[in-house]
């Protein structure tokens, strides 16, 4: 018996039935009870990776149907594939449910937004993503992540002329993170607000503090991956306000933040200007204040349900067993009363 995905051709003739009209014929068998009927009017049978490739006379359009039928694969029974839906390859998400998705799922492997499967690049250039040595002209193209990983000096110049101007570098300033992601093309970077000099378009990710961070500036990966220090990596999946002890642990969207200066009970920080917040959660407005500048930053971040962030104590900082608003001396909901002398801290203060 030929192993799943090889053809055999069979010399019996057999009778079966196509919208009710009989056929008969030598027929082709690539799957358990999966029949093809074959005539002059095929041209080409090809498998590639995660579907098959039909090629069809159009004298026979009957043949299209079958194909069209059998395209899903070599069962009889239809299955969704990553990259049988256009953008299903750069859309962040997985649509196969194998745990894989996007470059990093193999049945993308031809994609043009993987960079694989075409030698001409001009076939490829307004894809789902940009072959490195295509010049970008921005007068007739969308930008575009490259299909492999770049990087380019912190400079404030576009040396690769590619769009992106110092891409996670901290070289461009910033008042939200929708500023640094531009528009969801480039989720795994975020608007830092603590930087000395003013809030600055940096890396996603800050937790453990190491010089590894670092390693990101300047990187593009293509559509789907995060950089981890500096490294293009397939995404973790780690709700917001779970523990993290690195950002390979978080979805693209999402950072390991942590809540003390130290680095220490860091949990993953989803930002959803671009992307929707999973079940339990809601997409938050948070306005944050730049301790040297002054400078004010927007991030919009998953929080649960019914939490205000408007409160003292109803940040995502505020864990059970610790709040550092409700200690720091201010008051962060302006409404006349700072720390444990709020209300709202009393969880954390007990009766204040």
């Amino acid at each position: 018996m030929a192993r799943i995905g090889q053809w055999v051709t069979r010399s019996d003739r057999v009778q079966w039935s196509i919208l009710g009209k009989v056929w008969g014929s030598d027929t082709q068998e690539l799957g358990p009870g999966c029949l093809y009927q074959q005539a002059g009017a095929i041209s080409e049978v090809s498998q590639s990776v995660g579907s098959l490739r039909y090629f069809c006379d159009m004298r026979a359009q009957i043949y299209l149907l079958l194909g069209l039928l059998l395209v899903q694969g070599y069962s009889c029974t239809s299955q969704r594939v990553e990259g049988s839906e256009p953008n299903d390859c750069s859309d962040a998400a997985d649509n196969d449910l194998d745990g894989l998705f996007d470059c990093a799922d193999p049945d993308c492997a031809i994609s043009p937004a993987c960079g694989e499967g075409d030698d001409d690049d001009s076939g490829r250039a307004l894809g789902d993503c940009r072959p490195v040595d295509h010049i970008w002209d921005p007068a007739t193209e969308p930008m575009r992540l490259p299909c492999q990983r770049t990087v380019e000096p912190c400079n404030l110049i576009d040396d690769d002329m590619d769009g992106f101007l110092d891409p996670k570098c901290g070289t461009v300033s910033c008042s939200a993170s929708a500023e640094c992601t531009l528009g969801g093309l480039m989720p795994d970077a975020d608007c830092h607000q603590n930087n000395p000099e003013g809030p600055v378009c940096t890396w996603i990710d800050g937790a453990p503090p190491s010089d590894d961070l670092l390693l990101c500036r300047g990187v593009l990966c293509p559509p789907g991956l995060k950089c981890f220090a500096g490294d293009c990596i397939v995404p973790g999946n780690g709700q917001p306000y779970s523990d993290c002890s690195s950002g390979e642990q978080c979805p693209i969207n999402a950072g390991c933040l942590p809540k003390t200066e130290e680095g220490n009970d860091a949990t993953c920080t989803w930002f959803c200007q671009d992307f929707p917040c999973p079940a339990d959660f809601t997409c938050n407005e948070k306005v944050f204040t730049n301790t040297w500048t002054g400078d004010t930053v927007t991030h919009l971040i998953c929080e649960p349900e019914g939490l205000d962030p408007n409160q003292e104590g109803g940040s995502q900082g505020c864990r059970p067993e610790s709040c550092p608003e409700c200690e720091d001396g201010i008051d962060n909901d302006n409404d006349g009363t700072i720390d444990c002398k709020d209300p709202s801290c009393s969880d954390w203060c007990g009766s204040g």
